[in-house]
């Protein structure tokens, strides 16, 4: 798993997150990070997770629920 090296207790910042990642990162992916403040990272985040989110979000849309208050088109 990669993880920033900060304090506990504190988020680190975009130049912090772009110079400390893991190895594992490419250049490149360091500094889009640092540029964008966003990256591709491959293979990150688990399959099966994404597809649990992705059902968890439809069902949502589906039916929202009571606490909805979005009243758009």
């Amino acid at each position: 798993m990669l993880r920033p090296r900060c304090a506990l207790g504190t988020a680190p910042t975009p130049r912090e997150m772009a110079t400390t990642w893991s190895s594992t990162l490419t250049d490149g992916q360091r500094q889009a990070y640092a540029e964008d403040g966003v990256v591709h990272v491959p293979g990150a985040v688990d399959a099966d997770l994404l597809a649990g989110i992705e059902a968890l979000v439809d069902r949502q849309l589906a039916d929202p629920g009571p606490w909805v208050t979005d009243t758009g088109p």
